[in-house]
């Protein structure tokens, strides 16, 4: 959606797109919709035959300093990708690609490919 309004006596167009960031998951919607960020956690979680990751190892890994904030929003991000049905998010918190679905298997085998 844009919105314009009449500020003065000029047009102002407020160029801003309403969207969301990450969009449940559905058969045939690519990993590439997400943004960049939560491709990257999930280019990092879900790796193929990785264990179960810790959300401290997770930024480690995205290499961002591990501080407490730096820690939150990576976990942050990640529930929202288990909320959508992207991840899976463990009985213990950790986060995994267990049963993720086909299209984020995909692109993740591209981004390891890679």
């Amino acid at each position: 959606m844009r919105f314009s309004a009449t500020w003065g006596s000029r047009d102002v167009l407020d160029t801003t797109l309403v969207t969301r960031l990450v969009p449940p998951w559905r058969e045939g919607l690519p990993a590439t919709v997400l943004a960049l960020d939560y491709q990257r956690i999930l280019g990092v979680l879900g790796r193929p035959g990785q264990q179960p990751a810790r959300d401290r190892e997770s930024v480690v890994v995205l290499g961002l300093e591990p501080t407490p904030a730096k820690v939150e929003g990576v976990r942050s991000k990640a529930e929202r990708l288990a909320e959508r049905g992207w991840l899976v998010q463990e009985a213990s918190g950790t986060f995994s690609r267990d049963d993720v679905p086909l299209a984020a298997r995909e692109f993740l085998a591209a981004v390891v490919a890679a």
